[in-house]
């Protein structure tokens, strides 16, 4: 069982698009960064 999904994610701050994971318990992180170029750290989904 893996510990995260794989998602596509938007920046809450600049909407700057990133792959990303989702953990398990919600977090979206983005892959190969810690925060988004901007420097935020909040990320939703892409719908």
């Amino acid at each position: 069982m893996r510990d995260h999904d794989r998602v596509v994610a938007v920046c809450e701050r600049c909407d700057s698009v990133y792959a990303a994971k989702e953990l398990m318990n919600g977090t979206i992180r983005p892959i190969g960064t810690a925060v988004c170029s901007c420097g935020s750290e909040n990320f939703r989904p892409l719908r």
